[in-house]
Protein backbone atom coordinates (compact mmCIF):
# COMPACT_ATOMS: atom_id res chain seq x y z
CA UNK A 1 0.00 0.00 0.00
CA UNK A 2 1.39 3.30 -0.60
CA UNK A 3 -0.60 6.02 1.76
CA UNK A 4 -0.36 9.73 1.51
CA UNK A 5 -1.33 11.48 4.91
CA UNK A 6 -2.33 15.23 4.71
CA UNK A 7 -2.62 18.61 6.23
CA UNK A 8 -2.55 21.84 4.34
CA UNK A 9 -1.90 23.38 7.89
CA UNK A 10 0.97 21.49 9.49
CA UNK A 11 3.99 23.60 10.48
CA UNK A 12 2.06 26.77 10.36
CA UNK A 13 -0.93 25.93 12.53
CA UNK A 14 -0.76 24.18 15.75
CA UNK A 15 -3.95 22.65 16.32
CA UNK A 16 -5.25 18.88 16.55
CA UNK A 17 -5.57 18.12 12.75
CA UNK A 18 -2.21 18.80 12.28
CA UNK A 19 -0.74 16.84 15.48
CA UNK A 20 -2.94 14.25 13.94
CA UNK A 21 -1.48 14.30 10.70
CA UNK A 22 2.30 14.20 11.54
CA UNK A 23 1.59 11.56 14.58
CA UNK A 24 -0.16 9.19 12.10
CA UNK A 25 2.73 9.05 9.77
CA UNK A 26 5.13 8.36 11.87
CA UNK A 27 3.71 5.94 13.05
CA UNK A 28 2.25 4.47 10.10
CA UNK A 29 5.96 4.51 8.89
CA UNK A 30 7.82 3.01 12.07
CA UNK A 31 5.12 0.11 11.04
CA UNK A 32 6.68 -0.38 8.02
CA UNK A 33 3.56 1.00 5.58
CA UNK A 34 4.55 3.33 2.69
CA UNK A 35 4.04 6.92 4.07
CA UNK A 36 4.22 10.65 2.46
CA UNK A 37 2.94 13.27 4.30
CA UNK A 38 1.99 16.29 2.41
CA UNK A 39 1.64 19.75 3.67
CA UNK A 40 1.10 22.90 2.39
CA UNK A 41 3.97 25.15 4.22
CA UNK A 42 8.12 24.50 5.03
CA UNK A 43 8.98 21.95 6.90
CA UNK A 44 10.18 22.77 10.70
CA UNK A 45 9.59 19.47 12.35
CA UNK A 46 10.63 18.82 16.02
CA UNK A 47 11.35 15.58 15.55
CA UNK A 48 14.45 16.23 13.45
CA UNK A 49 14.82 13.22 11.00
CA UNK A 50 11.39 11.71 10.25
CA UNK A 51 10.93 7.69 8.86
CA UNK A 52 8.75 8.64 6.02
CA UNK A 53 8.72 11.05 2.92
CA UNK A 54 7.72 14.72 2.98
CA UNK A 55 6.11 16.59 0.29
CA UNK A 56 5.57 20.18 0.25
CA UNK A 57 2.68 21.60 -1.61
CA UNK A 58 3.09 25.57 -2.21
CA UNK A 59 -0.31 26.74 -0.86
CA UNK A 60 -2.11 30.27 0.06
CA UNK A 61 -1.39 29.33 3.79
CA UNK A 62 -3.96 31.19 6.58
CA UNK A 63 -2.23 34.07 7.91
CA UNK A 64 -0.81 35.56 4.91
CA UNK A 65 -1.26 38.86 3.12
CA UNK A 66 -2.08 37.11 -0.25
CA UNK A 67 -4.64 34.69 1.32
CA UNK A 68 -6.38 37.35 3.97
CA UNK A 69 -6.46 39.52 0.56
CA UNK A 70 -8.28 36.86 -1.35
CA UNK A 71 -10.86 35.74 1.08
CA UNK A 72 -11.52 39.15 2.16
CA UNK A 73 -13.07 39.81 -1.42
CA UNK A 74 -14.21 36.51 -2.22
CA UNK A 75 -16.31 35.80 0.44
CA UNK A 76 -18.44 38.60 0.12
CA UNK A 77 -20.11 37.12 -3.08
CA UNK A 78 -20.57 33.62 -1.84
CA UNK A 79 -16.58 32.65 -2.01
CA UNK A 80 -17.44 29.62 0.17
CA UNK A 81 -19.13 27.81 -2.98
CA UNK A 82 -16.55 27.45 -4.84
CA UNK A 83 -13.80 27.32 -2.33
CA UNK A 84 -12.76 30.91 -0.80
CA UNK A 85 -15.18 31.33 2.19
CA UNK A 86 -12.48 31.31 5.07
CA UNK A 87 -8.81 31.47 4.94
CA UNK A 88 -8.77 27.58 5.76
CA UNK A 89 -11.18 27.23 3.27
CA UNK A 90 -8.93 29.38 0.68
CA UNK A 91 -5.61 27.45 1.83
CA UNK A 92 -7.39 23.78 1.28
CA UNK A 93 -8.22 25.60 -2.56
CA UNK A 94 -4.72 26.65 -3.57
CA UNK A 95 -3.22 23.17 -2.10
CA UNK A 96 -5.48 21.09 -3.89
CA UNK A 97 -4.11 21.55 -7.73
CA UNK A 98 -0.77 20.02 -7.10
CA UNK A 99 -1.60 17.40 -4.43
CA UNK A 100 -4.29 15.43 -6.77
CA UNK A 101 -0.91 16.08 -9.62
CA UNK A 102 1.53 14.15 -7.26
CA UNK A 103 -1.30 11.73 -6.39
CA UNK A 104 -1.77 10.81 -9.65
CA UNK A 105 1.80 11.17 -10.81
CA UNK A 106 3.01 9.34 -7.87
CA UNK A 107 -0.09 5.84 -8.06
CA UNK A 108 -1.33 6.56 -4.34
CA UNK A 109 -3.71 3.71 -3.33
CA UNK A 110 -4.94 5.82 -0.15
CA UNK A 111 -5.69 9.20 0.74
CA UNK A 112 -6.18 10.09 4.34
CA UNK A 113 -7.23 13.53 6.02
CA UNK A 114 -8.68 15.32 8.46
CA UNK A 115 -9.12 19.02 6.11
CA UNK A 116 -12.88 18.78 5.34
CA UNK A 117 -12.83 20.87 2.20
CA UNK A 118 -9.63 19.71 0.25
CA UNK A 119 -11.01 15.93 1.08
CA UNK A 120 -14.33 17.13 -0.38
CA UNK A 121 -12.30 18.24 -4.01
CA UNK A 122 -10.02 15.08 -3.67
CA UNK A 123 -13.20 12.77 -3.60
CA UNK A 124 -14.77 14.43 -6.29
CA UNK A 125 -11.51 14.24 -9.12
CA UNK A 126 -11.64 11.04 -7.89
CA UNK A 127 -14.93 9.64 -9.09
CA UNK A 128 -13.74 11.98 -12.52
CA UNK A 129 -10.80 9.24 -12.43
CA UNK A 130 -7.95 12.12 -12.16
CA UNK A 131 -6.34 10.06 -9.23
CA UNK A 132 -6.82 6.33 -8.15
CA UNK A 133 -6.33 7.05 -4.45
CA UNK A 134 -9.25 5.87 -1.98
CA UNK A 135 -10.29 9.34 -0.06
CA UNK A 136 -10.60 8.33 3.42
CA UNK A 137 -11.88 11.66 5.22
CA UNK A 138 -11.15 11.55 8.93
CA UNK A 139 -14.27 12.89 10.91
CA UNK A 140 -12.39 15.29 13.27
CA UNK A 141 -14.49 18.71 12.51
CA UNK A 142 -18.08 17.97 12.97
CA UNK A 143 -19.28 18.10 9.63
CA UNK A 144 -23.21 17.93 8.23
CA UNK A 145 -24.41 14.64 7.35
CA UNK A 146 -24.93 16.16 4.18
CA UNK A 147 -21.26 16.40 3.95
CA UNK A 148 -20.56 13.20 4.78
CA UNK A 149 -22.64 11.70 2.44
CA UNK A 150 -20.86 13.07 0.24
CA UNK A 151 -17.80 10.28 0.91
CA UNK A 152 -17.42 6.56 -0.35
CA UNK A 153 -15.38 6.12 2.96
CA UNK A 154 -15.43 7.82 6.75
CA UNK A 155 -13.58 7.54 9.63
CA UNK A 156 -15.42 8.14 12.40
CA UNK A 157 -13.28 8.78 15.68
CA UNK A 158 -15.89 7.58 17.93
CA UNK A 159 -19.02 4.52 18.63
CA UNK A 160 -21.40 7.47 19.06
CA UNK A 161 -20.68 9.74 15.80
CA UNK A 162 -20.47 5.75 14.12
CA UNK A 163 -24.02 5.28 15.62
CA UNK A 164 -25.43 8.48 14.33
CA UNK A 165 -23.94 8.22 11.32
CA UNK A 166 -23.69 4.81 10.35
CA UNK A 167 -27.09 4.97 8.24
CA UNK A 168 -25.97 7.72 5.83
CA UNK A 169 -23.79 4.45 4.24
CA UNK A 170 -24.36 3.69 0.18
CA UNK A 171 -24.15 0.08 -0.62
CA UNK A 172 -20.27 -1.02 -1.41
CA UNK A 173 -19.21 2.37 0.97
CA UNK A 174 -17.64 2.03 3.92
CA UNK A 175 -17.83 3.33 7.72
CA UNK A 176 -15.46 2.92 10.24
CA UNK A 177 -15.15 3.56 13.78
CA UNK A 178 -11.15 4.21 14.55
CA UNK A 179 -10.50 6.67 17.46
CA UNK A 180 -7.19 8.93 17.88
CA UNK A 181 -4.49 7.78 19.83
CA UNK A 182 -1.47 9.02 21.74
CA UNK A 183 2.14 7.57 22.05
CA UNK A 184 2.16 6.23 25.04
CA UNK A 185 6.21 6.18 24.97
CA UNK A 186 6.21 9.69 24.65
CA UNK A 187 3.43 10.96 26.59
CA UNK A 188 4.02 8.96 30.14
CA UNK A 189 4.07 10.30 33.53
CA UNK A 190 6.97 11.88 34.89
CA UNK A 191 8.09 13.20 38.03
CA UNK A 192 5.68 15.72 39.39
CA UNK A 193 8.19 17.53 41.19
CA UNK A 194 10.77 17.78 38.68
CA UNK A 195 8.07 18.81 35.84
CA UNK A 196 6.77 21.87 37.61
CA UNK A 197 10.59 23.14 38.84
CA UNK A 198 11.54 23.23 35.15
CA UNK A 199 8.39 24.64 34.03
CA UNK A 200 8.44 27.27 36.88
CA UNK A 201 5.52 25.99 39.06
CA UNK A 202 4.73 26.43 42.16
CA UNK A 203 5.45 22.82 43.70
CA UNK A 204 3.24 22.65 46.91
CA UNK A 205 -0.29 23.81 44.90
CA UNK A 206 -3.39 22.18 43.62
CA UNK A 207 -3.02 22.85 39.77
CA UNK A 208 -5.53 22.38 37.06
CA UNK A 209 -4.72 22.29 33.45
CA UNK A 210 -6.56 22.75 30.08
CA UNK A 211 -5.12 22.82 27.04
CA UNK A 212 -6.86 23.96 23.65
CA UNK A 213 -7.89 26.88 21.52
CA UNK A 214 -8.40 30.23 23.00
CA UNK A 215 -12.29 30.52 22.89
CA UNK A 216 -15.52 31.34 24.63
CA UNK A 217 -18.18 29.13 21.99
CA UNK A 218 -16.58 25.58 22.08
CA UNK A 219 -13.60 25.14 24.82
CA UNK A 220 -14.93 28.20 27.00
CA UNK A 221 -11.96 29.25 28.65
CA UNK A 222 -14.06 32.18 29.88
CA UNK A 223 -15.95 30.12 32.33
CA UNK A 224 -12.98 27.89 32.96
CA UNK A 225 -11.62 30.86 34.70
CA UNK A 226 -14.38 32.29 36.35
CA UNK A 227 -15.54 28.28 37.67
CA UNK A 228 -11.44 28.72 38.86
CA UNK A 229 -12.88 32.29 40.51
CA UNK A 230 -15.37 30.33 42.78
CA UNK A 231 -13.16 27.51 43.98
CA UNK A 232 -12.87 27.16 47.90
CA UNK A 233 -9.49 25.92 47.31
CA UNK A 234 -7.54 29.52 47.13
CA UNK A 235 -3.93 27.16 47.47
CA UNK A 236 -4.88 26.36 43.52
CA UNK A 237 -3.00 27.71 40.36
CA UNK A 238 -5.12 27.56 36.89
CA UNK A 239 -2.96 26.79 33.97
CA UNK A 240 -3.68 26.59 30.65
CA UNK A 241 -1.65 26.30 27.41
CA UNK A 242 -3.02 27.26 24.07
CA UNK A 243 -2.11 29.67 21.36
CA UNK A 244 -0.95 33.34 21.23
CA UNK A 245 -1.87 34.73 17.75
CA UNK A 246 -4.28 37.17 18.20
CA UNK A 247 -5.32 40.46 19.74
CA UNK A 248 -8.63 38.77 21.27
CA UNK A 249 -5.74 35.80 22.85
CA UNK A 250 -4.03 38.62 24.48
CA UNK A 251 -6.96 40.25 26.01
CA UNK A 252 -8.24 36.62 27.49
CA UNK A 253 -4.70 36.13 29.20
CA UNK A 254 -5.02 39.95 30.57
CA UNK A 255 -8.35 39.41 31.70
CA UNK A 256 -7.72 35.87 33.39
CA UNK A 257 -4.10 37.69 35.00
CA UNK A 258 -6.04 40.55 36.45
CA UNK A 259 -8.57 38.27 37.96
CA UNK A 260 -6.13 35.66 39.19
CA UNK A 261 -3.19 36.90 39.90
CA UNK A 262 -0.81 34.51 40.47
CA UNK A 263 -2.90 31.82 40.09
CA UNK A 264 -3.44 32.13 36.81
CA UNK A 265 -0.02 30.73 34.35
CA UNK A 266 -0.39 30.66 30.79
CA UNK A 267 1.97 29.00 28.07
CA UNK A 268 1.78 30.36 25.05
CA UNK A 269 2.60 27.73 21.87
CA UNK A 270 4.56 25.34 23.54
CA UNK A 271 6.33 23.02 21.99
CA UNK A 272 4.81 19.41 21.15
CA UNK A 273 7.90 17.64 22.61
CA UNK A 274 7.44 19.61 26.16
CA UNK A 275 3.49 18.57 26.39
CA UNK A 276 4.47 15.53 28.51
CA UNK A 277 5.96 17.70 31.01
CA UNK A 278 3.28 20.06 31.31
CA UNK A 279 0.46 16.95 31.82
CA UNK A 280 2.70 15.56 34.64
CA UNK A 281 3.04 18.62 36.16
CA UNK A 282 -0.77 19.40 36.58
CA UNK A 283 -3.01 17.29 39.26
CA UNK A 284 -6.06 17.81 37.16
CA UNK A 285 -6.80 18.36 33.44
CA UNK A 286 -10.10 19.59 32.85
CA UNK A 287 -11.50 20.58 29.17
CA UNK A 288 -14.78 22.40 29.65
CA UNK A 289 -16.46 22.15 25.78
CA UNK A 290 -19.93 21.06 25.77
CA UNK A 291 -19.25 18.63 23.05
CA UNK A 292 -16.38 17.33 21.39
CA UNK A 293 -15.69 15.01 18.47
CA UNK A 294 -13.31 13.49 20.07
CA UNK A 295 -10.48 15.53 21.98
CA UNK A 296 -7.12 14.20 21.56
CA UNK A 297 -6.02 16.09 24.47
CA UNK A 298 -7.90 13.63 27.51
CA UNK A 299 -5.78 11.29 25.78
CA UNK A 300 -2.41 12.80 26.40
CA UNK A 301 -3.27 14.07 29.77
CA UNK A 302 -4.59 10.58 31.03
CA UNK A 303 -1.64 8.77 29.02
CA UNK A 304 0.36 11.04 31.64
CA UNK A 305 -1.26 9.38 34.55
CA UNK A 306 -3.62 12.52 35.49
CA UNK A 307 -7.57 11.80 35.80
CA UNK A 308 -10.04 14.56 33.60
CA UNK A 309 -12.85 16.14 34.30
CA UNK A 310 -14.99 16.74 31.53
CA UNK A 311 -18.63 17.67 30.34
CA UNK A 312 -21.14 14.87 30.60
CA UNK A 313 -21.27 13.95 25.92
CA UNK A 314 -21.06 10.60 25.12
CA UNK A 315 -17.80 11.01 23.31
CA UNK A 316 -15.91 12.52 26.24
CA UNK A 317 -17.59 9.48 28.38
CA UNK A 318 -16.68 7.36 26.53
CA UNK A 319 -13.07 8.23 26.07
CA UNK A 320 -12.30 9.26 29.97
CA UNK A 321 -14.70 6.34 31.08
CA UNK A 322 -12.94 5.51 34.78
CA UNK A 323 -10.27 8.07 34.26
CA UNK A 324 -11.87 10.46 36.01
CA UNK A 325 -15.44 12.50 35.82
CA UNK A 326 -17.97 13.84 33.51
CA UNK A 327 -20.34 16.74 34.45
CA UNK A 328 -22.96 18.82 33.59
CA UNK A 329 -20.71 21.89 32.27
CA UNK A 330 -23.63 23.94 31.22
CA UNK A 331 -24.20 24.51 35.12
CA UNK A 332 -22.76 27.58 36.78
CA UNK A 333 -20.64 26.86 39.81
CA UNK A 334 -20.34 22.64 38.92
CA UNK A 335 -17.18 22.77 38.34
CA UNK A 336 -15.74 24.93 40.74
CA UNK A 337 -17.53 22.78 43.54
CA UNK A 338 -16.37 19.50 42.15
CA UNK A 339 -12.67 20.83 42.03
CA UNK A 340 -13.24 22.17 45.31
CA UNK A 341 -13.76 18.94 47.01
CA UNK A 342 -11.28 16.69 45.32
CA UNK A 343 -9.32 14.40 47.40
CA UNK A 344 -5.22 13.22 46.80
CA UNK A 345 -6.81 9.88 46.68
CA UNK A 346 -9.24 10.25 44.21
CA UNK A 347 -6.12 11.81 42.24
CA UNK A 348 -3.80 8.71 42.56
CA UNK A 349 -6.65 6.24 41.99
CA UNK A 350 -7.92 7.71 38.92
CA UNK A 351 -4.44 8.74 37.65
CA UNK A 352 -3.47 5.21 37.40
CA UNK A 353 -6.92 4.26 35.69
CA UNK A 354 -6.13 6.57 32.72
CA UNK A 355 -2.75 5.23 31.92
CA UNK A 356 -3.98 1.97 32.50
CA UNK A 357 -7.02 2.96 29.99
CA UNK A 358 -5.29 5.09 27.35
CA UNK A 359 -2.41 2.23 26.80
CA UNK A 360 -5.05 -0.61 26.69
CA UNK A 361 -7.41 1.27 23.88
CA UNK A 362 -5.76 4.37 22.54
CA UNK A 363 -2.06 3.66 22.46
CA UNK A 364 -0.47 3.87 18.68
CA UNK A 365 0.33 0.20 18.92
CA UNK A 366 -3.29 -0.67 19.38
CA UNK A 367 -4.95 2.16 17.13
CA UNK A 368 -2.33 1.90 14.27
CA UNK A 369 -3.51 -1.82 13.58
CA UNK A 370 -7.32 -0.81 13.31
CA UNK A 371 -6.04 1.56 10.63
CA UNK A 372 -4.45 -0.83 8.74
CA UNK A 373 -7.17 -2.87 8.91
CA UNK A 374 -9.33 0.30 7.98
CA UNK A 375 -7.10 0.58 4.67
CA UNK A 376 -7.65 -3.27 3.73
CA UNK A 377 -10.99 -3.13 3.84
CA UNK A 378 -11.06 0.29 1.38
CA UNK A 379 -8.79 -1.08 -0.81
CA UNK A 380 -11.11 -4.87 -1.22
CA UNK A 381 -14.31 -2.74 -1.15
Amino acid sequence: MKIAIVSSGLWHVRRGIETWASTLAEALARRGLNITLFTGSKVTSDNGQVPYKIQVMPCWYRGTRKNTWMTNILSRIGGWRYGFGSEYQTEQTTMAPKLIKALRRDGFDIVHLQDPWLAMLLEKVHRKQQHAAEVILAHGTEEPLDFLRKFQHVQELSPHYLANHGVMSMSGWTRHSVPNFVNTDVFRPADKFLCRKSLGLPHDTFIVLSVGAIDHKHKRMQWLVDEFTSMNNKNSVLVVAGPCNSPEISQFITNAKNILGERFTYFANMNHLKMPDLYSAADVFVLCSTSEIFGIVFLEAMACGIPCVGHTYPVTEWIIGDCGTCIDMKSNKSLSSFLSNITPDWIVTHGKQARDRTVKMFSAKVVVEQIVEMYQEVLRK
